[in-house]
């Protein structure tokens, strides 16, 4: 795999970060200019080391999950491919998509995960 900017590792492993067709196309303007940044924001989440340690041993491939950035305001939903990253969907509010199996929490740089009506610290 070439080394792009979108190219992040997880635990070790290459992981390729890019945004699905049906994100771009439900953009708007100012969302389309502010990807770059925002999409580079996310690869730089994504590279901590309890996230992507939360997300290599918890999301099986294919799952369909919901990331919340409380510091950034930004919520993704997100699926997960054997090497690649798919963000499928972004909002600017903190509450989480209603479409994903498993939502995680970004707050003050600790990394939560959502249990029914609890959250705990995700392993």
């Amino acid at each position: 795999m070439k080394t792009t900017e979108n190219t992040i590792t997880m635990l070790g492993e290459d992981m390729e970060v890019f945004v699905g067709a049906g994100c771009l196309s439900g953009c708007d303007s100012l969302t389309a200019a502010r990807l770059p940044s925002i999409i580079s924001s996310l690869c730089e989440t994504l590279s901590k080391r309890q996230v992507a340690r939360a997300f290599m041993h918890h999301v099986r491939i294919g799952d369909t999950i919901a990331l919340v950035d409380r510091e950034k305001g930004c919520s993704f939903r997100l699926k997960m491919e054997c090497h690649s990253v798919c963000v499928l969907d972004i909002q600017f509010t903190a509450t989480p998509p209603k479409s994903a199996g498993q939502v995680f929490y970004l707050v003050n740089s600790r990394l939560w995960q959502r249990h029914g009506n609890r959250s705990a610290v995700a392993a």
